[in-house]
């Protein structure tokens, strides 16, 4: 079963995104709902509410389905989320310890209410595209794409965030055969998420020269470098990798301590 046969509709009563799952969730259906809630959290603006009343749960154990995409989502798409659920599987909930990383709430409406209420991450601007990777230069393409949004947020960011998806972009062509799937986000305004997807479940490993000889300069060292943060976020049989940069990290790259 895939996320795609999943019965779960997706509304979006804007800040919040809202998924109600239903169906059963077991060992065959387990990672099908966690990708599931993984990429509602990458399509919302703000926050995410899971409703899970029409969900069918025959071992309670599963209820950590939600805990674990939570888990998956927090630094990247960085959204909060939150479960609307009847008593008995409120119940079940408490008693799994599912709400100690994802607060529940009886009714659709005091979900909606308390979510807005503090929003945590928002995604102010967003903007997405897919290289053909047998484009004449998907690199090429990939820097006039993410240029071209960036540019239109603050042209202060464009060299850093070209430089990141440079970086990225040539990991999923060097390592994958995927299309590169970039991502451009602003959060709160004044951070800019440059992410790249692939449908390879290889994980992003950084190169180092443990040895101490000829220096060793992977892409995902030089991402470290630069970025204040990466890391990646599985989805489905594949991933995300992202980097956060910010002021700080614009200004360290085009001042003039720059290395040339």
């Amino acid at each position: 079963m895939s996320s795609d046969d999943l019965p779960a509709r997706t509304s979006h009563p804007d800040p919040t995104t809202v998924l109600a799952v239903s169906g059963v969730l077991d060992s065959t259906t387990y990672l099908s709902v966690r990708n599931a809630l993984v990429d509602a959290a990458t399509e919302a603006t703000g926050c995410l509410v899971v409703d899970v009343r029409d969900l069918e749960v025959p071992a309670p154990s599963a209820w950590t389905v939600l805990s674990s995409a939570a888990w998956l989502v927090r630094g990247w798409p960085g959204v909060r989320m939150a479960v609307v659920a009847d008593p008995i599987r409120m119940s079940e909930l408490r008693r799994g310890g599912v709400t100690r990383s994802v607060p529940a709430y009886s009714s659709m409406d005091t979900a909606l209410e308390r979510m807005t209420e503090d929003l945590g991450t928002r995604v102010t601007h967003r903007t997405r595209a897919t290289i053909p990777r047998d484009a004449g230069s998907p690199i090429a393409a990939a820097r006039v794409a993410v240029a071209d949004a960036v540019e239109k947020w603050d042209p202060d960011f464009v060299s850093l965030a070209l430089v990141l998806a440079t970086i990225l972009v040539r990991n999923v062509l060097a390592h994958t055969s995927s299309d590169p799937d970039i991502s451009i986000e602003v959060h709160h305004s004044d951070r800019l998420i440059v992410a790249v997807s692939d449908d390879s479940p290889d994980l992003p490993v950084r190169v180092e020269d443990a040895d101490g000889g000829t220096p060793i300069a992977s892409g995902l060292s030089v991402l470290t470098s630069l970025s204040r943060h990466w890391s990646y976020t599985p989805r489905g049989s594949g991933k995300t990798v992202w980097a956060v940069i910010g002021p700080e990290e614009v200004a360290r790259f085009t001042g003039p301590g720059r290395p040339d």
